[in-house]
């Protein structure tokens, strides 16, 4: 989301829950103008030439962590802090779907409206969300566990980064919210802090996850 005083953006490493499903949603071709199709295939053009040129080196989630305080001052962020628990939140629901799924029921991708413009379907999936949402957090911890870490760096009194890592399931996600003045500033640590994490032959051959986020960070 932008807006004229501050820039918020978040790249999560894996689906981040149903809203995310939702803006996705249908929408076709027709609901796009020249300036944007022509704004995607420059920016196809510049994942393409990306991919290209990414080569193997990879560190831990561990090692990333590491590195982010060492070099930027990186300070874990309080477990009772909201940022922590809407965070952690995110990160085991989307961990949930990818990997326990019959413990959620019903996939959500199966109820996104035909159309943005049908107020009553809109309604009854964000419905849907709700009680999505309110399965993944009854399922107790004992079935599925997490060891979940959120860190943040403070660019001045207008930037923040937030910077998610799930050790059991190798999940690593950035979060930042910056004025104007720092959008550089974020945009480069969090290239540095995803080359840094890296990929490995393997994720270049299949091209897996780890190596779209980071081909998508760099394209950014």
């Amino acid at each position: 989301m932008k807006n004229m005083k501050e820039d918020h953006v978040e790249i999560i490493g894996g689906a981040d829950g149903p809203t995310s499903i939702f803006l996705a949603g249908k929408r076709g071709r027709a609901h796009q103008s020249l300036r944007d199709r022509i704004r995607q295939y420059l920016y196809r053009k510049r994942r393409e030439r990306i991919m290209a040129g990414i080569k193997s080196s990879t560190h831990t989630l561990d090692e990333v962590l590491l590195y982010a305080r060492r070099k930027y001052g990186a300070k874990a962020c309080s477990t009772e802090s909201w940022k922590y628990k809407e965070a952690f939140s995110n990160c085991r629901e989307a961990l949930l779907e990818q990997y326990r799924p019959e413990l959620l029921g019903p996939s959500l991708r199966d109820f996104v409206p035909e159309s943005f413009e049908d107020e009553e379907a809109i309604q009854e999936f964000l419905k849907r969300c709700e009680e999505y949402h309110k399965r993944a957090a009854r399922i107790p911890h004992s079935i599925f566990p997490l060891d979940f870490k959120l860190y943040l760096i403070h660019l001045g009194k207008n930037g923040t980064i937030w910077i998610a890592g799930e050790l059991t399931y190798e999940f690593f996600g950035v979060d930042y919210s910056v004025g104007r003045e720092n959008r550089r500033q974020a945009e480069r640590i969090v290239r540095d802090l995803y080359l840094y994490y890296g990929v490995s032959k393997k994720d270049i051959r299949e091209k897996s996850q780890r190596f779209q986020m980071l081909v998508t960070t760099l394209a950014s």
